[in-house]
């Protein structure tokens, strides 16, 4: 990426939406705006983030059993709401960016939101759901916090979505499934197995299945650590039947000389509506070029 020195008169913001995974601490420390996916549990809804967080949502579902659960894309006028008050806080132009088009209308409604307010909106499709759209949120914004351009910080983001991968367990098959995102057939191939699912680039197929903790883990440490780069790494925790893939696959990747970091962050319950609450997996993106 290109380089600028900073100019103080021009003054960018990243927003992105709560399905990114950031919490309210990392998303203000990295200057992140985060809009709230809306959560409906039994009839009931949540701004994700702000009236429901994950611990809320798991003892929710815990304590309810089986429980109706759905999301709702924040409103234009949530998103018109968020621009027009960075814009009155003298921001200059806006990066908005956002869980993929190709399962959410997330992006379209803050394109109609974005089309009610002066200040330029730059909207980027993340192609990722989860910590990965969190990932290219953050990275955004240490763009911006370095002086560069919106059309630098747009050009790094979309560099890292081909070389960014996830893995995770389809332990229940009906939440994607009911998403459209898996083929009936590949979801009921390997018998009593829990299925592996992972991608690069945003789409993502069955690539293993296992019986037991340890090889699930291995082989979801092996599909995250592909390719010659030296890797970040960011590992899953959902609810508390997760722990021991997820404290696992820390362990698995920790030991690896190609891991430069790992990070631990919690699914929340605009993801885990759509891949169940025992879903474990993580992302890996490379460290440089």
């Amino acid at each position: 990426m290109r380089s600028r020195p900073y100019d103080p008169c021009t003054f960018l913001a990243v927003v992105t939406d709560s399905s990114a995974q950031l919490t309210a601490a990392e998303a203000a420390a990295a200057g992140v705006t985060v809009v709230p996916i809306v959560v409906t549990i039994d009839g009931s809804a949540f701004l994700e983030g702000i009236e429901l967080s994950p611990e809320d949502f798991y003892a929710r579902v815990a304590d309810a059993g089986d429980v109706a659960l759905s999301t709702s894309q924040p409103s234009p006028g949530a998103f018109a709401e968020v621009y027009q008050r960075l814009a009155e806080e003298g921001v200059d132009e806006i990066i908005s960016i956002h869980v993929t088009a190709s399962s959410s209308g997330t992006l379209n409604a803050a394109r109609l939101g974005a089309a009610e307010v002066d200040v330029p909106v730059h909207l980027v499709d993340s192609n990722m759901t989860s910590y990965g759209l969190g990932v290219l949120a953050l990275e955004a914004a240490a763009n911006v916090r370095t002086g560069h351009s919106a059309a630098e910080v747009i050009e790094g983001v979309q560099a890292m979505i081909p070389a960014m991968s996830v893995v995770f367990l389809l332990q229940d098959p009906k939440y994607t499934l009911r998403g459209g995102r898996l083929r009936q057939t590949a979801a009921t191939e390997g018998g009593e197995d829990v299925l592996i699912l992972g991608g690069t680039g945003g789409g993502f197929d069955v690539v293993g299945s296992g019986s037991t903790v340890l090889s699930l883990v291995d082989q979801m440490a092996a599909f995250l650590l592909r390719g010659d780069h030296d890797r970040h790494v960011a590992v899953a925790f959902a609810g508390p039947d997760t722990i021991d893939f997820t404290e696992g696959l820390e362990a698995a990747l920790t030991s690896s000389p190609k891991v430069t970091s790992v990070h631990r962050y919690r699914m929340s319950a605009s993801v885990a509506v759509h891949t169940g609450v025992n879903t474990a997996g993580g992302f890996s993106w490379p460290t440089g070029p």
